[in-house]
């Protein structure tokens, strides 16, 4: 072990040495004499992994690569090629040799290995995910070998071929000695790669950017290794490798020393071919970083060397050290005391890092108190959220050498005052950069970009933004809520403004699109304080709302060409397309709206959230966009032409103060959700031809009474949903049918009558309809639907019709009721009918009933049941909860029973359990706190787990002589418990936990007389819990 010593360090250090790299051949086949040209070549596929495998046979030993988890294997095969290109008689053995994942690896399926009649060798083609398609387009597949047709040797290609480096012959320098402890491959963006020793078959795994391999014994002498044998690394050029790349080989000695070999990649790298490296390896300065800020260097060599960053394990790091670490790996995720990182300048070894949702990633994320930071000079991309919610960083410099920067990078940086980015980022991610970045108030954009992404600057405090000639589109919210730009210049380069890109911009008081957009999204200039607005002649579409709530607005001016226009007081965007003239937003700035006397059409959204608008007079439109007023807090009056044919659907939802409404007599039905929250809405009238009222209507209205229309054949869902204010309604006998949450939370409504007309009600029609104290249900009617009168605490008694035959889930649950008598025909009781109901205290089941389901009677004010001798079980948690039951009469029929059956019944004192049960469930009495006396039937056999868990008042307890087993904590919390009785002869199964040994000092056991010594012997019996307490029954008093 040794120290490093300290020193200084500028860019310059940081640059490789010399490129020494040699082709050897780059047209003809490529080989070496360490991997022998033969006749064969092997392929075969890990079937755990599905690995793709390539081997060069060496007598009977492989060595091969598996694509991406880079694990090495010894291979044993035999067998043959078959003219086809299919192997024969083929048999293959594997042994992993350090595997590294054993998830790691590409999903490739299905190989195939065919002749390749171009090339007279073979080829293998293999399909990601099943296709063959997807394979030939994705970058991962790869071909490690191509080789020559004459010399027998088959020629596999993918769409990508393998190439090597062949190293060998290195110089460590005259007076070098040691031993090779470990080697470091660093090489940002050759593509997949993977290193071996041949000599031994020891593998490389892959760590990100970095390969580390362990070679065998591997001595250097006067700088000389003594190992004959190369070592190889296949790799798989990408472009980005032809821009002059580092790669570093670093070999850290035994005794912490550090030797380099470094290069820059080169543009001849192709496919097929073998590179050789030899010559000098450098001892490169090596120095001790010496960290400003104690909390980054205890992240990284700290807590025993957690992240294996400190290689020769001196407690330091160095920069040598730095440049290996290839990815931050949560190491500064959410840390709330790192403060500065200057020293972020020696990690060259990072070229990307990323915040959230990252394999490796987290970046700084969260880093509160982080100040300042100074990245390396390899970094070519800032990841996504890199930064996000860095709320100390002030300043950022992003060095030249980055190319990207991604989503949300700054994203929340709200001290952030001024950041420079260098003319090399081409491209600045597409959503929320730097929104939320409060102090940033004037920014440089890179003119090399050609998008302003989604969320750019939301939620900043932008004031100067110069947009470059390069751009073509303004993403949606781009700059939203950017409040303090005043002016803003779109240059002729956009073509698309996206949706929201500058809503609630209050400062921008004049815009002018240029000639070359097209298209302005949703609310594009939604709610700015605009007073001149300039459109082109190239716009073809305006998304709904795009000036809406401008009412500053007095002079809009829009280029011949277009098919839009502006009304005459210059409040009204409208929109012509052959005979449809259609009104399509509102700028806000009237209080009654006067529409174009040529308008056939009003569009979504038209005005929606107008916060002036008082009355609207509506045309004899004949098309309705919807919410075309929604949300207008001051609109009061709202009058249809009575030649109108439609009334739009969510037309007036929310317009809280609209009191005055009148339909058109022509239309024969109302959109759904017309009036939903119209709170100050008392009553509206119907016009009698119409036959439709849509869903939602009148949803959480004000209205109080309302007559509908004799006309009508359906009461659609949720139509008065929330209407807390309706008294009174007569339903027409023209209705057949009540449909889902008609009636539901209207709390005023005290009675109701459903006509003979009325086939089906839907599900929670009356939810929640407190006040409502008489329901009059037609005969003729099948099905009382889940949850009719749920939480109507108000209706006491209810009459059903002996037509029905089912009652569905929770119809009664948490409502009033007192008393119930079953219809003949229904047979079953369905979860939850009656739970909840406090004042049920009595119920006949009459002997038609068949099945009673699980929580039927949960938490119900019952006193006392009586199970008919029809029901012959009974599920789990019937009876949960019934505080108030005494009196419980099972019948002899009963054959099952489910857990929690009684549970937390705190008023029942004594049960008789029918001879017909074999076994009690789990639970079943959990927290029966007055139950005394418990009479089991002689055919039980079992007990179940805390079956009588926490009953404080039992005190004496007799299990029948058939019952082999007792569960574990079937007695926890009987703190009263003082005596068991077992019958059973033979000794049942017990815990120590069963019974509450450790709590009730005085707690014995009574077991016959013949059986004393057979209990004190038994595994269960024999645990020094139980010693002292068993007794013969004969000794009982």
């Amino acid at each position: 072990m040794f120290a490093l010593a300290a020193a200084a360090c500028t860019k310059e250090e940081f640059a490789p040495a010399t490129e020494n790299v040699e082709i050897l051949d780059e047209d003809q086949i490529v080989v070496s004499a360490s991997l022998p040209v033969d006749t064969k070549i092997s392929y075969t596929m890990d079937v755990d992994n599905k690995l793709i495998k390539t081997a060069w046979e060496e007598g009977d030993k492989f060595y091969f690569f598996s694509t991406w988890s880079t694990s090495g294997y010894e291979f044993t095969q035999t067998g043959d090629i078959s003219e086809d290109g299919k192997f024969t008689n083929f048999t293959a053995s594997t042994t992993a040799l350090n595997r590294v994942s054993a998830n790691a690896g590409l999903l490739f399926t299905y190989p195939t290995v065919y002749k390749n009649n171009n090339s007279g060798g073979l080829r293998i083609d293999t399909a990601c995910d099943g296709t063959l398609e997807n394979a030939l387009q994705s970058d991962y597949m790869y071909g490690f070998v191509k080789a020559d047709a004459q010399k027998n040797i088959p020629n596999i290609e993918f769409t990508r071929l393998a190439s090597f480096f062949e190293i060998k012959d290195l110089d460590f320098g005259a007076g070098v000695n040691g031993t090779v402890k470990t080697i470091y491959l660093n090489c940002p963006t050759i593509g997949w790669r993977v290193m071996f020793d041949t000599s031994t078959g020891v593998p490389s795994y892959y760590q990100d950017s970095k390969i580390v391999c362990t070679p065998t014994e591997w001595t250097v002498t006067n700088g000389k290794p003594d190992k004959t044998d190369p070592l190889y690394m296949a790799f798989f050029p990408l472009p980005s490798a032809e821009k002059g790349d580092d790669v570093t080989l670093t070999f850290l000695m035994t005794d912490g020393s550090t030797y380099v070999k470094s290069w820059k990649t080169s543009s001849a790298y192709t496919g097929g071919n073998m590179y050789q490296v030899t010559g000098k390896v450098e001892k490169p300065v090596t120095f001790n970083i010496q960290f400003e800020d104690p909390v980054v260097k205890e992240i990284l060599v700290g807590n025993n060397n957690w992240y294996g960053n400190d290689l020769n394990e001196d407690g330091e790091l160095s920069n040598i050290e730095a440049s290996l670490i290839s990815t931050l790996n949560w190491m500064f995720y959410q840390n709330t005391k790192i403060e500065k990182f200057n020293e972020f300048v020696y990690f060259t070894g990072i070229t990307t890092f990323i915040g959230s949702n990252s394999t490796g990633g987290g970046g700084f994320i969260g880093c509160t108190a982080l100040k300042e930071i100074t990245l390396p000079p390899t970094v070519n991309v800032i990841g996504s959220d890199a930064f996000n919610g860095c709320i100390s960083l002030e300043t950022f410099t992003v060095p030249e050498t980055v190319e990207k920067i991604n989503a949300g990078a700054f994203r929340n940086c709200t001290a952030l005052k001024e950041i420079t980015i260098p003319s090399t980022v081409t491209y600045m991610g597409e959503g929320s950069t730097f929104a939320g970045c409060t102090s940033l108030k004037t920014l440089t954009w890179p003119a090399s970009t050609t998008v302003i992404g989604a969320s750019t600057f939301m939620d900043s405090a932008l004031e100067t933004f110069t947009i470059p000639e390069t751009v073509t589109e303004i993403g949606n919210q781009a700059f939203m809520n950017c409040k303090g730009i005043t002016a803003i210049t779109i240059p002729s380069s956009v073509t698309k403004i996206g949706a929201s890109a500058f809503a609630n911009c209050s400062g921008i008081t004049e815009i002018t699109v240029p000639e070359g957009v097209t298209t302005l999204g949703n609310q594009a200039f939604f709610n700015t304080a605009l007073k001149t607005v300039s459109l082109p002649s190239t716009i073809t579409s305006i998304g709904s709302k795009a000036f809406n709530q401008n009412p500053n607005i007095t002079k809009f001016t829009i280029a011949e060409g277009t098919p839009y226009s502006v009304s005459d007081d210059a409040s009204i965007l409208v929109k012509t397309s052959g005979t449809t003239v259609e009104a399509v937003g509102f700028f806000g700035n009237k209080t009654e709206i006067a529409f174009p006397a040529n308008v056939n059409k009003i569009g979504a959204s038209f005005a929606d959230g107008s916060p002036d608008l008082v009355k609207v007079t509506i045309p004899a439109v004949t098309n309705f966009g919807a919410s075309t007023f929604a949300n207008c807090p001051k609109l009061t009056t709202a009058v249809y032409a009575a030649e109108a044919t439609t009334t739009g659907n969510n037309t007036f939802q929310n317009c809280t103060a609209l009191t005055d409404v009148t339909l058109p007599t022509a239309i024969t039905q109302l959109g759904s959700n017309l009036f939903n929250g119209c709170t100050a809405l008392k009553t509206v009238t119907i016009p009698d031809g119409v036959t439709k009222i849509n869903s939602g209507v009148f949803r959480n209205s004000g209205i109080e009474e309302i007559t509908l229309p004799a006309s009508l054949t359906e009461i659609v869902a949720d139509l008065f949903n929330g209407c807390k204010s309706l008294k009174n309604i007569t339903i027409p006998a023209s209705v057949k049918k009540i449909n889902n949450n008609a009636f539901k939370d209207c709390v005023s409504l005290a009675k109701i009558e459903i006509p003979a007309s009325v086939t089906t009600i839907g599900n929670a029609v009356f939810s929640g309809c407190t006040g409502l104290t008489e329901l009059k249900l037609p005969e003729g009617l099948t099905q009382i639907n889940n949850g009719l009168l749920t939480n109507c605490t108000g209706i006491k008694s209810i009459t059903i019709p002996e037509s029905v035959t089912t009652i569905q889930a929770n119809a009664f649950k948490g409502s009033g009721l007192t008393s119930f008598t079953f219809p003949s025909k229904v047979t079953k009781i369905e979860s939850s009918v009656f739970a909840e109901c406090p004042d049920l205290k009595n119920l006949i089941i009459p002997e038609t009933i068949t099945t009673i389901a699980m929580w039927a009677f949960q938490n119900s004010g019952l006193e006392s049941v009586t199970i008919p001798s029809s029901v012959t079980k009974l599920e789990m948690y019937t009876f949960e909860g019934c505080a108030n039951l005494k009196t419980v009469n099972l019948p002899e029929t009963l054959t099952s029973i489910g857990q929690n059956l009684f549970a937390k019944c705190t008023s029942l004192e004594t049960i008789t359990l029918p001879e017909s049960l074999t076994q009690l469930a789990n639970s079943m009495f959990d927290g029966c706190t007055s139950l005394k006396t418990v009479n089991l039937p002689q055919s039980l056999t079992a007990l179940g787990t805390f079956t009588f868990q926490n009953c404080t008042a039992l005190k004496s307890f007799t299990v029948p002589s058939k019952v082999t087993s007792l569960g574990s904590l079937t007695f926890s919390g009987c703190t009263s418990l003082v005596e068991v009785i077992l019958q059973n002869p033979e000794p049942c199964s017990v815990s120590t936990s069963t019974f509450p040994v450790d709590t009730n000092e005085e707690l014995v056991f009574y077991v016959p007389d013949a059986s004393l010594d057979a209990y004190k012997a038994h595994a269960s019996w024999a645990n020094e819990a139980f010693a002292g307490r068993i007794f013969a029954v004969s000794a009982r008093e």
